[in-house]
């Protein structure tokens, strides 16, 4: 019998990752409290009742609502028991869970926001992460399965939180097209097209980040200078540091969770 995957909770990021999976083909169940996200996914072709068999359920729900929904969920023996709730550590999720299904398999996940557009990139964690879990993440985007816990507060402040961080630059690249005298529609679609063409050059080539720049800035040419003011202005330094600062406030809010 085919694995059945089941939503509880359908905001932004539980509808996107069914959505994703509905067009892989999947048999995909959802709980909401929102009579209107539930109908919008089920007119996909996502269901409310079960087919019956072994299940992956996904909880996208809030930290601080995620004990309370799991003392509500009538679980089944075999399921798998995937949190997407930031912050929540593998310990705490498997002692929230009811005492009968203490047993049951957790695991961690951290898709990002790209998963609305099938371009997600999640990172799991579990003491064993099933193939089934990895096949549902990837009807949205691209895995990683790390080797420790203690990488996920490192992946949250990078892949979780890292769109907005680029969002930020875009920002910035297209108000310096239209302070230059380009168009707001024009200077929005050179950057958006800028930031693409460069992320698929590098996922393409593999070549390191540092020679693909070096590729562009030619000797005494613009992209040179426009480097030396970047340093001068601490951009680099910039979006290190708020991959450190992210991290640490994950660490920070798992402690507390905890």
């Amino acid at each position: 019998m085919s694995i059945e995957y089941w939503m509880v909770g359908c905001g932004n990021m539980g509808s996107a990752l069914v959505e994703g999976a509905l067009k892989a083909g999947a048999h995909c169940v959802v709980r909401s409290r929102s009579r209107d996200k539930i109908d919008r996914l089920v007119s996909l072709g996502a269901s409310e009742t079960s087919k019956g068999g072994p299940r992956v359920v996904v909880f996208a729900v809030k930290p601080y609502q995620l004990e309370a929904v799991f003392s509500e969920f009538e679980f089944q023996e075999g399921d798998i028991v995937v949190s997407v709730a930031a912050g929540v550590r593998l310990e705490s999720l498997k002692a929230w869970l009811p005492k009968k299904w203490q047993g049951l398999k957790v695991v961690r996940a951290m898709p990002n926001t790209p998963a609305l557009v099938g371009k997600g990139m999640t990172g799991l964690f579990s003491d064993s992460v099933s193939d089934e879990v990895v096949a549902f993440f990837e009807m949205s985007g691209e895995v990683v399965v790390l080797s420790g816990e203690s990488e996920f507060d490192a992946l949250t402040a990078l892949s979780g939180s890292g769109p907005a961080y680029i969002f930020i630059a875009m920002q910035a690249l297209a108000d310096g097209g239209v302070q230059m005298g380009l168009s707001r529609d024009v200077a929005t679609k050179l950057a958006i097209g800028t930031v693409l063409g460069a992320a698929e050059l590098a996922s393409q080539t593999g070549t390191h980040f540092e020679v693909l720049k070096d590729r562009v800035a030619s000797p005494g040419g613009t992209t040179i200078a426009a480097c030396a003011e970047l340093e001068k202005l601490g951009f680099r330094h910039a979006l290190n540091r708020a991959v450190v600062v992210a991290a640490e406030h994950s660490k920070s809010m798992a402690e507390k969770l905890s």
